[in-house]
């Protein structure tokens, strides 16, 4: 309850689709997927000019029902990951006479190595490998105020750049593709929306290279409403597991940074703070104001 208001969520009904049936002593066995269940959501003495309701960065259609200042919607949840091959959930086993709980494993996630990765078709897929494991979805396309912050972003770390003395530092953006682990216990390439590259990994790079290989000095990452928060924390922990040394976690609607180093906790800037990179970008400073519109 806030403010008058009260949310409340209830668990709703969701059919859980048969995925398979064996013959048991005195009847059949059903295996059955209860990785998808449905919430309820029930908003009492809100007004709709001044508060909304969102679930996962996305504004929820709140259906007005016969009471006066009351709404409902619904939302599916899912206990699977975006990872390839996770089927790693609990199950249902449902037979003649009664109900009894177990787990179906069906598959394990499988790994993949960096050429195997490589090989994948340029199809419009958004991918990145994380242990091994492939992530991917479909490729979003970018609402204005994420390229806005993106160009604004990099113009400022690219003016930085260019104030160091040779050899620079070079700055990329566009989900540039980095290799930040090739060991045989960890295999992890992620696309960076904006990245500063020291000058000793971008010399090291070949022509035919379309990915660096290497840690930048710093990833910034600016939310977009497809990315859910179990990407952005895996995403996360692969940058401070591979020792990028800073993050920026850039969210437009919010018009805030969130700075993430190794070893430190998580700082939360707004548009009144100014942000330094020290050590690892000498000299740079600015308003955090001057990644927004």
């Amino acid at each position: 309850e806030y403010e008058g208001m009260k949310l409340t969520l209830n668990q709703a009904l969701e059919p859980w689709h048969v995925m398979g049936e064996q013959g048991a002593i005195g009847g059949t066995v059903r295996f059955v997927d209860s990785s998808v269940e449905r919430l309820q959501v029930k908003l009492e003495g809100s007004d709709p000019d001044r508060y909304l309701v969102t679930c996962n960065r996305r504004r929820m259609p709140l259906t007005p029902t016969g009471t006066a200042g009351t709404s409902v919607a619904g939302v599916r949840t899912s206990r699977r990951g975006r990872r390839r091959g996770d089927w790693r959930n609990e199950g249902c086993t449902i037979a003649e006479g009664g109900m009894k709980m177990a787990t179906a494993v069906l598959d394990a996630p499988k790994t993949m190595t960096l050429e195997e990765f490589r090989a994948l078709p340029d199809d419009g897929m958004e991918r990145m490998l994380i242990d091994g494991v492939l992530w991917e979805k479909e490729m979003t396309r970018r609402n204005r105020f994420h390229g806005s912050s993106e160009t604004r972003i990099a113009r400022v770390l690219a003016n930085w750049a260019l104030s160091q003395p040779e050899p620079r530092p070079e700055v990329a953006s566009g989900e540039i593709g980095f290799v930040l682990s090739d060991s045989p216990d960890r295999t992890v390439t992620v696309g960076i929306d904006v990245a500063v590259i020291s000058a000793e990994l971008a010399d090291s790079e070949g022509d035919e290279s379309w990915m660096y290989e290497g840690i930048p000095l710093l990833a910034v990452e600016i939310l977009s409403p497809s990315d859910t928060m179990k990407e952005v924390s895996a995403k996360l922990k692969s940058y401070r597991e591979c020792g990028v040394p800073i993050v920026w976690i850039v969210d437009t609607d919010l018009r805030t940074v969130t700075e993430h180093r190794q070893h430190r906790e998580p700082k939360l800037f707004t548009k009144a703070d100014t942000l330094a990179a020290e050590p690892h970008l000498p000299g740079f400073s600015c308003r955090v104001a001057e990644f927004f519109r």
